[in-house]
């Protein structure tokens, strides 16, 4: 089951990587490093997302978090 710790963890990665991208920066002009590990942590949002959508419980922990 995903905790709540762990889904923060994610939403604040995914809210930096809209940060750069919000401010001016695309993945242009950012370096390679940034990138990869942007994408990487796409993934891995991706993949929490799934275990939410599988996992009832862990929507509800969602819910409770809103």
């Amino acid at each position: 089951m995903i905790n709540h710790d762990e889904l923060s963890k994610f939403a604040a990665q995914a809210e930096s990587i809209a940060h750069l991208l919000s401010h001016g920066e695309s993945f242009t002009t950012l370096s390679p490093a940034i990138i990869e590990s942007s994408l990487w942590l796409l993934c891995d949002l991706l993949e929490k997302i799934n275990e939410i959508i599988d996992d009832p419980a862990a929507c509800r922990v969602v819910a409770d978090t809103r």
